[in-house]
């Protein structure tokens, strides 16, 4: 479904189509929630005034009519879609509330929470009179509870994760609670799929995400981990805040502190999923190459001719965020193209040049985790032409980044041998450090991320989330250190809005199920709505604006996203002295301290 989104004309020919009932419903919500040119005019529309500490949890309803936060304040608040109270009640909590939902079939009167006291409750809030509520069951199993999800075999189900390592599954027929699992490693995040309902997916400390069957817990399906941690033997830094199956059950999404944002392909199958130390080894073995070409000659009149040049020249200033950018846009056009029909050997010539000259921006730009992405292209960019020099070099100098001393011995071979090359290394092994050998076997039982998602920084708190958005999970949302609300393009990996969302840390981000509306909260005690500006003229709407019309107009930071990326990226990632002290800051409004624990 396509519509020109130029002028009203669309709209009003979505109307037409779905007022002669073909289209329906669903598709016409999907349809808003997918469009760029709506995403890219997200404003502030609200502002949800009500809590008095750091809002840790928001989460919509099945059908967006409601949204219930919970907060260091230890109340629970439900609003509805246009960010009125509905009402607010004590959560019966005796410390930072870090989770609430609705539970399903019950006309959402009942919600479930998590706290830091260890314990989570059922409250049930519409049968009463507003500001009351009669709290259904409290246990207290554990210590500092960080995510409820619901169980969606049964309505009257959900589970729990806490830092102490277990994870609970609770029915509210009955007293007793069910032990899932009992580890000496913390949970950090939990995620169940409605399509999908026997999977439980969970974040732990040191063995990273992994996916079980609830009917046999002992074992799980499958363990996601990126290829660099599993070199590099980080996987205790490796700690997902926040995980979330896409809509379908086929991709999870997981926020991993000090690290970006990954999307992993969760389909059962063996083969689903990238396999690059694969992949390398069947490009490094493949013989007979006398007939094959290399893409550079092949290529005479490349379409993106412009492009090329315009990232050879972010290159030369050392631009390497836009040139990384820009060929990302073309890569995701080819790709898109190859779909619908098939490709000529100088259209995979230039799909390889543009895969080798991304790979070289990864390397140059040098961010944790550039390197195999680096790799990855250089890899891509053999598959199509085994006889690219470049591409070749690419591979040896991110070998050598992970230093893979064995495989970089193997590749220096292929290069003499096929370009009659020698590669040079100064120093193999410069501090001494061994990392683990990248093969087969060492991936074996882990699978590698789809996509990387970077630009936001994840090190002050352990709640911070990354969410899909869209119909048809077209962008990523996610919250950062620095107060900015994230959305990035799936096709491409780009940013494509940035918005300052919260004065100090955002946390939580909740796209509405139906419309393109985001919800977000953070240290401030403020939830914020974002909905698309459907005027041109921002200066004269400013007057109907929910705050001051000057911080309105300059929540709008999409023009700094090089510099906001650059600035996450220097920063050491790790909690230092000045950030216990923003947590711990007087708020000027209420007089208040702001006691939100970062972790």
């Amino acid at each position: 479904m396509s519509f020109d989104l130029n002028g009203c004309s669309s709209f009003q020919g979505l109307h037409r189509f779905w007022k002669f009932g073909q289209i329906t419903a669903i598709e016409t919500e999907k349809w808003l929630q997918s469009q760029q040119d709506l995403i890219k005019k997200l404003e502030l529309s609200a502002v949800l005034q009500g809590h008095t500490g750091c809002v840790n949890t928001i989460e919509w309803n099945n059908t967006g009519d409601l949204l219930v936060s919970g907060s260091d304040d230890q109340q629970i608040i439900v609003w509805n879609q246009d960010g009125d109270e509905i009402t607010s009640f004590d959560s019966g909590h005796r410390g930072n509330v870090f989770a609430a939902k609705f539970m399903k079939n019950c006309n959402d009167s009942k919600i479930v929470s998590g706290a830091a006291d260890g314990s989570v409750i059922v409250n049930q809030w519409r049968s009463c009179e507003s500001g009351c509520s009669d709290m259904l069951h409290r246990w207290k199993e554990s210590r500092r509870v960080k995510q409820v999800v619901l169980d969606h075999t049964c309505d009257d189900c959900f589970f729990s994760c806490s830092e102490y390592g277990e994870i609970y599954a609770y029915d509210i027929r009955a007293k007793e609670t069910t032990v899932l699992m009992n580890t000496d490693q913390s949970v950090k995040s939990l995620a169940t799929c409605l399509v999908k309902p026997t999977l439980l997916a969970a974040a732990f400390d040191r063995d990273g995400v992994k996916i079980f069957d609830l009917r046999k817990m002992d074992d799980s399906l499958l363990n996601l981990a990126t290829a660099h941690s599993r070199i590099m033997d980080k996987g205790s830094s490796m700690i997902a805040t926040f995980i979330e199956f896409n809509r379908a059950g086929t991709e999870l999404l997981a926020n991993y502190h000090n690290d970006s944002v990954y999307l992993y392909d969760v389909s059962p199958e063996r083969s689903a999923g990238p396999k690059f130390a694969d992949k390398l080894e069947q490009i490094r073995m493949k013989q007979d190459l006398g007939n094959e070409d290399d893409p550079n000659t092949v290529l005479k009149s490349p379409y993106f001719e412009v492009q090329f040049r315009e990232a050879d020249e972010f290159v030369l200033i050392n631009n390497y965020i836009k040139s990384v950018e820009t060929l990302s846009r073309c890569i995701a056009q080819v790709e898109e193209s190859w779909r619908k029909e098939i490709a000529t050997k100088e259209q995979k010539a230039e799909l390889a040049i543009l895969y080798q000259k991304r790979g070289e921006s990864y390397l140059k730009r040098g961010y944790a985790g550039d390197a195999m992405e680096a790799i990855r292209d250089f890899a891509r960019s053999l598959e199509l032409f085994p006889m690219n020099k470049e591409a070749t070099i690419g591979i040896l100098d991110g070998l050598v980044e992970y230093r893979q001393i064995s495989k970089v011995n193997q590749w220096k071979t292929i290069l003499n041998d096929r370009f009659s090359t020698s590669y040079a290394v100064q120093e193999e092994n410069p501090n001494g450090k061994k990392n683990r050998l990248w093969t087969m076997l060492t991936m074996r039982s882990t699978r590698d991320f789809s996509q990387r998602f970077l630009g936001a920084r994840n090190s002050r708190t352990d709640i911070k989330q990354a969410r899909f958005f869209g119909g048809n999970n077209e962008f990523i949302v996610a919250g950062s250190d620095c107060g900015h609300l994230f959305i990035w393009e799936r096709a491409t990996g780009n940013i494509i809005r940035l918005l300052k969302a919260d004065d100090h840390v955002l946390n939580c981000v909740a796209p509405h199920p139906k419309i393109p509306l985001l919800a977000t909260s953070g240290i401030e005690k403020f939830i914020r709505f974002w909905s698309p500006l459907l005027t041109e003229d921002k200066e004269k709407y400013s007057v109907f604006a929910p705050e001051n019309k000057q911080t309105w107009i300059q929540r709008d930071h999409t023009n700094a996203i090089e510099d906001t990326v650059i600035e996450n990226m220097r920063m050491e990632r790790r909690i230092t002295p000045m950030d216990m002290i923003r947590f711990a800051v007087m708020d000027e409004r209420s007089g208040q301290i702001m006691n939100c624990r970062p972790s």
